[in-house]
């Protein structure tokens, strides 16, 4: 018959193994920091005064969804997107809408992706920007 306290230290072992510990570690907070190597011309406001915009970053992962509105034309918009992601190392890898009042961009940066929405709405031009970070396989051993 098995020791209780023995049975008890097993059980508490393969949990602890199930959770990442540098989760339990880390204070983890969701804030709407911008990223310097994510562009927008600067007549552009970030909106987060009701979490439309948010951040997240731990390590080499970065994760944020960011909403801005502005008063530039969608093509200049583009434009500036296009000239300033190459002086950050982001590669173009998809394009859609190109000289309409919508536009999608999409760059890869190794593990990360970065998607910008630009379009005109109500006399503005709102700006969405998707960040995502892939996560690499972990090997089997």
């Amino acid at each position: 018959m098995l020791n209780r306290p023995f049975v008890f230290a097993c059980a508490s072992l393969v949990a602890s193994a199930c959770t990442p510990v540098s989760m339990l570690e880390r204070k983890v907070e969701v804030t709407a920091a911008q990223y310097k190597d994510l562009p927008v011309p600067v007549e552009f406001r970030l909106r987060d005064s009701h979490h439309e915009s948010h951040s997240l970053e731990l390590g080499r992962y970065r994760f944020g969804t960011f909403e801005y509105r502005g008063s530039v034309p969608v093509t200049s918009v583009v434009s500036y997107v296009l000239e300033r992601m190459p002086q950050h190392a982001w590669n173009l890898v998809e394009r859609v809408g190109q000289g309409s009042d919508a536009e999608t961009l999409v760059f890869q940066r190794d593990e990360a992706r970065a998607e910008y929405n630009v379009h005109r709405e109500d006399s503005r031009t709102h700006i969405r920007i998707e960040l995502r970070t892939h996560a690499s396989p972990i090997a089997q051993g």
